[in-house]
Formats: structure tokens, sequence, C-alpha cells
């Protein structure tokens, strides 16, 4: 896990997610792309908040969505500040869907990867909820322990991708 000596420091300091620029740029005739890569458009971000697509309660569409019988994943790093996992289990432990009963009756539980626990989680029918240790925003780009980076993400990413409920391994 990357901890910088200087809380102070830079996002250009902080290795993750990794800078892909020069890889996006050495293939974007070979894919066809209509426009130059930026990691971050200030623009695109000003437009979203222009519109007021900031701070809304989407729990109503997140309940129509689980209760559609989709599979669903919620998930969030332990050292996420945007999306910080106490909201998140607060918002899913008022999540109102056909599986809140089941959802209420459960703790959450370790979850491992090739048996080291990793973070915590929770299922109730296709509603799964993932906390990973030590991961920042970026998920897949943080590490827990002996794990090689985004190994707790993909093993939770081809869980659900096989409409499996999250488990240990």
């Amino acid at each position: 896990m990357y901890v910088s000596q200087n809380r102070f420091a830079s996002v250009d300091d902080h290795p993750y997610p990794a800078n892909i620029t020069d890889y996006i740029d050495s293939i974007a005739d070979t894919i066809g792309a209509e426009s130059d890569w930026e990691l971050v458009s200030g623009d695109v971000f000003n437009n979203f908040a222009a519109t007021g697509d900031w701070m809304r309660n989407y729990a109503p569409q997140l309940a129509t969505v689980v209760n559609a019988g989709v599979r669903t994943l919620i998930y969030c790093g332990d050292a996420d500040f945007v999306l910080n996992y106490v909201g998140l289990e607060a918002m899913l432990d008022n999540l109102d869907n056909e599986f809140s009963d089941d959802w209420d009756s459960q703790d959450l539980a370790p979850y491992a990867v090739n048996g080291q626990e990793t973070g915590l989680y929770k299922n109730a029918g296709t509603l799964s909820y993932l906390r990973v240790y030590g991961a920042g925003h970026e998920v897949p780009a943080y590490q827990w322990g002996d794990l090689e980076v985004g190994e707790a993400a993909f093993q939770m990413f081809s869980q659900i991708m096989l409409n499996e409920s999250l488990s240990s391994t």
C-alpha cells in the first residue's frame, strides 16, 4: 500500500492510478479515437457539477435495479474519502428492496483472497457489498498484505461477472 510521508503531497505525487497517457496516445489511431485523451478533465467535472449531477439520492433507482434481479455490487476502499464506507454502509442498511430483511439479518463477514483477509463483505439476494482494506478511490490500483495490486478487485469482479455472490477463497 502506498503511503505518502507528506500528507500534503500533490495528486501528481501519488502513484495511483497509473498515468496511462503515453499508452493511450500510442494506440489512439489503432482504436479509432476521435478526441485527445485527458487523464483528468476539469471541463467534464464542471459540466456534471453544473447540471446538478452531484450529491443526489439514487437509492430509489438502486432499489429498482436490485428488485429487477440484476446482480449488483457496491464496493469501496476503507481509505476512500470520496465514497467513504461509513456513508455507503448507512445507505445500504437503509436501502428498501426485496432483500432488505436478509440484509438486516447479517453482519459483515471477512472477505479473503487466497486465504488472506482483504476486506469485509455481505450478500443478500443479488446485492453484494465489499469494503476493501487499504484501498482508496481507485480500488483496483491498490494492494493489501501479500496480494498483488488489484488482486482483490479482480476476484470481486470475476465473481460478480460470473453472476455469483461474493465469497472468500
